[in-house]
C-alpha cells in the first residue's frame, strides 16, 4: 500500500533524522550559541509546533514523504526543516509567519449545500468564474511565494474533474503539492490515480457524522454520508493519504468522550489518516442557517479530547481543529495561509469579510504583498465567547 502509518523505532529514527536537519540548518543559520539559544525559547513556548505531537506519522511512500498533519510540510523535506526555522523566528523575534498553505476555489459549483458552507454566497448555478488561464497564474504566484501546498476547493472541485487534470500539468513544474477538498462527489479511481500522478498528494473529504440522516442534514444531499465513504475507499485505492472535514456544532454529541470516540472508531475502521474538527462560523451558511458559535468550554473540552486521543499508540487518524490552533497562537489568516473565494476574492481566511483584491483583474502576488503587510487579523474570536482574551494572555510575550 502506498499510504501507511509510521510508529514505534521507525517514528523514532523520523524524528532523530528530523532533529538532527533542523540542528545543521539552525547552526548554519544562527551559529552554535545562537542555535541554542532560539530553540531553548521557543520549546519553552507552549505554543510550539511540537506541542502535543502525535503518537504516529503518515508516510506516502511512493514520494518517500513523511507527514504530521496535511497542512503542514512532509517532515521529511528540506521545506520543513526551513518552515520551522521561520516559526522559530516567528516566535522569537515576532517576524511574520511564512505562508504554509492556500486555499484555492477552483469550482463556483457544488451539488451539495452544506448548512455551514463559508463559500455559500460565492455559489452559482452554472458556469465558471475563473478561467484555467486565472488559476494557473495564481498557482504560478503561490509558488514564486514559496508556498508548499495547494488545497483545491471550491464550491465542488470535482465539478471541474474534467480540467483539473489540465490545470495540474500546466503547473507540474513548480514543486507544489496539492490536497483535493471534496464532497467526494465524482471521486473516481482513475481521476484520483492521474491527478496523483500530478502532484496530487491526499484528498480532504466533507464527512459530519457517521449517521445517514444526519450526514444528509448536514451536507444538504441525500447521498452524503454513502458518497463520502465511496471516496475514501477511491482516495485509497489510488494511494492517497485520506483526511477528514467534521463540523462540530454546539451540542454536538462528538464533545462527549462517547460520541468522539464512537467517530474517532468509525474513521479508523474506514482507514482516515487524519482528522480535522472545525466549528461553525458567523458566515456564509453558517449565519444564513443561525448555527451557534462553539462555547470556549466546548474548544477546551475539544482540545482536551483531541491531545488524548493523538497521544494514544494506535491507527486511528491524527485529530487537529483549526480553533484550538489559532486559540494558542492568535489569528494565522492571511500570515500562514490565505484563501481565493470562487469568485477570485482573496481573503485572509474563509470566515472574514472583505476582500483585498481579486486575481481576475490582478496578480495575486500583488494582493498577497498588501495583505501580508497588514499583519495579524481580527480573527474570529469574538464569536467564541470568552477565547479572545484568553488567548492574548495565555504563554510568553
Amino acid at each position: 500500500m502506498n499510504v501507511r502509518l509510521v510508529t514505534g523505532r521507525e517514528r523514532l529514527r523520523a524524528i532523530a533524522s528530523l532533529a538532527w536537519r533542523l540542528a545543521r540548518a539552525g547552526l548554519a543559520r544562527w551559529g552554535f550559541i545562537g542555535l541554542g539559544r532560539e530553540f531553548w525559547r521557543y520549546l519553552k513556548d507552549h505554543r510550539n509546533l511540537f506541542a502535543g505531537a502525535g503518537s504516529h506519522l503518515v508516510a506516502l511512500e511512493d514520494r518517500g514523504e513523511i507527514y504530521a498533519a496535511s497542512a503542514l510540510p512532509p517532515v521529511s523535506s528540506r521545506r520543513f526543516v526551513d518552515y520551522v526555522l521561520e516559526e522559530v523566528e516567528t516566535f522569537n523575534r515576532r517576524r511574520p509567519s511564512p505562508l504554509v498553505f492556500a486555499l484555492l476555489s477552483v469550482s463556483a459549483r457544488c451539488p451539495f449545500r452544506c448548512r455551514h458552507c463559508y463559500a455559500a454566497g460565492e455559489l452559482q448555478a452554472q458556469g465558471e468564474a475563473l478561467s484555467l488561464d486565472d488559476l494557473e497564474r495564481a498557482l504560478c504566484d503561490l509558488a514564486a511565494w514559496k508556498v508548499p501546498s495547494i488545497f483545491l476547493t471550491g464550491g465542488e472541485p470535482l465539478m471541474r474533474r474534467d480540467d483539473l487534470p489540465s490545470l495540474l500539468a500546466r503547473v507540474a513544474g513548480l514543486d507544489l503539492a496539492f490536497w483535493l477538498v471534496t464532497t467526494g462527489w465524482s471521486a473516481e479511481v482513475t481521476l484520483l490515480r492521474r491527478l496523483a500522478t500530478l502532484g496530487l498528494r491526499g484528498v480532504v473529504i466533507s464527512l459530519d457524522s457517521a449517521d445517514v440522516e444526519a450526514a444528509a442534514q448536514s451536507k444538504g444531499h441525500a447521498e452524503a454520508l454513502p458518497t463520502a465513504i465511496a471516496a475514501i475507499r477511491a482516495a485509497q485505492e489510488a494511494g492517497l493519504i485520506v483526511s477528514v472535514d467534521t463540523m462540530v456544532p454546539a451540542g454536538s454529541p462528538l464533545l462527549s468522550p462517547d460520541g468522539y470516540e464512537g467517530f474517532l472508531a468509525f474513521l479508523t475502521r474506514l482507514g482516515v489518516h487524519f482528522v480535522n474538527f472545525f466549528p461553525p462560523h458567523p458566515s456564509g451558511g453558517a449565519e444564513t442557517h443561525h448555527l451557534p458559535a462553539l462555547p470556549a468550554a466546548d474548544v477546551h473540552r475539544l482540545d482536551a479530547l483531541m491531545n488524548a486521543s493523538n497521544a494514544r499508540p494506535g491507527a486511528h487518524p491524527l485529530a487537529y481543529a483549526a480553533v484550538v490552533w489559532e486559540l494558542h497562537r492568535g489569528c494565522v489568516g492571511g500570515q500562514q495561509f490565505i484563501y481565493v473565494d470562487p469568485q477570485g476574492g482573496v481573503r485572509a481566511c474563509p470566515f472574514l469579510r472583505g476582500t483585498a483584491g481579486n486575481i481576475r483583474t490582478e496578480r495575486l502576488a500583488d494582493i498577497l504583498r498588501r495583505l501580508r503587510a497588514e499583519g495579524e487579523q481580527p480573527g474570529c474570536f469574538a464569536a467564541f465567547a470568552g477565547l479572545a482574551g484568553r488567548r492574548r494572555t495565555e504563554g510568553p510575550p
